[in-house]
């Protein structure tokens, strides 16, 4: 069970560094850009660093259901 939480706290961290960064991202650009160009590209960036990060949630929590599967199916063997 601690190899699960391990992966979700895995998946949350990523989720916040994807967030966080993407609003760092809308900073400070150069190339004279409005702010709401920079906004827009702001948003469109954090959008594909969550769904990056979502999908990565989705594989560890199919592993992590795997892994169940196999100690369950494990135990039913002895």
């Amino acid at each position: 069970m601690s190899q699960t939480r391990r992966r979700i706290g895995t998946v949350a961290a990523a989720v916040a560094l994807a967030v966080g960064g993407a609003g760092i991202a809308g900073c400070g650009d150069d190339d004279n850009e409005g702010a709401a160009e920079e906004a827009g590209q702001a948003v469109d960036d954090a959008s594909e660093d969550v769904q990056d990060a979502a999908d990565d949630a989705g594989q560890e929590l199919q592993e992590a259901g795997e892994d169940v599967d196999d100690s369950v199916g494990d135990d039913d063997k002895n």
